[in-house]
């Protein structure tokens, strides 16, 4: 892999977390102002901008990461607190600039290294963060909501646009066909490889290819981490299983189109083979 650089931008954002509610009153809102400038971590298999933010009582870091072919945004606010919190998850609504999307996303939350952290992972066919010009509020099911204030977001998407430009042309990925892509391929990879009887953890990324009949016409394995009984077997069975809807264009004719997938797996002891 080469080597990515690590970009600062120009301070351009405040940021507005929101306590347990379903309607936050002002005076129950904790601001944070920002403390540093927008920086723009680009890695091997991500893009990602972080910003440091600093309140009346904490100090807080609020990130944004996609990979190589985005169709979610991993978003994460990181709080100081000495009081840990309760691990949740559940669903999350997204609202642009006050507008909300289609649907609900996932999140969870947790604490670790002193912060309290959320994680969203925003379905991006449901929510256009770029489209974002001042603000993003995230609204949990389990009462944990939050109002970011992203003043300058605009340019800060647009460097990360350029990383996502360099990631493909180094990762040899096809754009003119995901150009074309209206409607995603669905399916999910988990439905076609089987797991051991055992407590295992493992990671691992994978950039593979979903032809126009939706079989698997090529898959490589990015990065991996844990039980290499399973991450080394992940393309074996995906090509051989695999059957995905396939994309289709704006005419609805289905088209090949690369995709990349980041997962992890926890898996318990079972009485007989499952998938994840």
């Amino acid at each position: 892999m080469h080597n990515r650089n690590f970009l600062t931008l120009i301070p351009a954002c405040s940021l507005v977390l929101v306590p347990s509610g379903a309607v936050a009153k002002e005076e129950d809102r904790i601001a944070l102002e920002p403390s540093g400038a927008w920086n723009a971590d680009f890695g091997d298999l991500h893009c990602r901008l972080n910003r440091t933010m600093i309140g009346k009582d904490a100090d807080a870091v609020f990130s944004l990461t996609l990979e190589p072919i985005p169709t979610h945004a991993k978003m994460h606010i990181s709080l100081r607190a000495e009081d840990e919190i309760k691990p949740k998850a559940g669903r999350a609504d997204v609202l642009i600039d006050g507008s909300a999307g289609e649907g609900s996303h996932y999140s969870k939350r947790g604490y670790a290294n002193d912060f309290q952290i959320w994680e969203f992972s925003v379905d991006l066919s449901r929510a256009d963060i770029g489209a974002t010009q001042s603000s993003i509020s995230l609204r949990t099911d389990y009462g944990d909501n939050f109002e970011l204030s992203l003043d300058g977001f605009s340019e800060a998407w647009a460097v990360m646009e350029t990383c996502l430009a360099d990631l493909h042309s180094f990762l040899e990925i096809d754009t003119d066909s995901l150009d074309r892509m209206a409607v995603a391929p669905k399916g999910e990879i988990h439905e076609f490889v089987d797991l051991p009887r055992k407590y295992t953890e493992t990671s691992f990324s994978i950039l593979y290819t979903v032809s126009s009949d939706g079989k698997i016409a090529s898959c490589d394995l990015m990065k991996a981490s844990g039980d290499e009984k399973i991450y080394g077997k992940i393309c074996q069975d995906f090509i051989a299983k695999g059957k995905l809807e396939p994309a289709r264009d704006a005419d609805g004719k289905p088209l090949a189109v690369p995709q990349f997938r980041s997962l992890s797996v926890m898996q318990m002891e079972f009485s007989e083979v499952t998938r994840f």
